[in-house]
């Protein structure tokens, strides 16, 4: 039974995967979508790559719309509007309006 828990402990304290390492499904586009939550407002191309990588849509969706929520007064028209072409629900008209209304933004 001491011999299991030393396995199972040697487990744990290996590294943790990469999102981009771990095995397609669920988990691994949630872990992407939490990173890209954490990406800068300055780095949309970094948004849009790991957008990309997420497959499942709904998290996908989530994840951009959060992201431009929580980024919105920084984000510039040009990049807004490539950002928005990736939402594919009532959430792209939507997040056009949200970028293009200042009384929308939030400081």
């Amino acid at each position: 039974m001491m011999m299991w828990h030393f396995l199972a402990l040697g487990c744990t304290l290996g590294s943790a995967p990469t999102c981009t390492e771990m095995v397609r499904g669920m988990a691994r586009d949630a872990c992407l979508a939490t990173e890209l939550k954490a990406l800068p407002p300055t780095d949309v191309d970094a948004v849009l790559a790991k957008a990309r990588q997420v497959e499942d849509t709904m998290i996908q969706q989530e994840a951009v719309s959060t992201w431009i929520t929580i980024n919105a007064p920084h984000i510039e028209p040009q990049e807004g509007t490539r950002l928005c072409n990736l939402l594919t629900t009532r959430d792209a008209s939507y997040c056009l309006r949200r970028l293009s209304s200042p009384h929308l933004k939030r400081d």
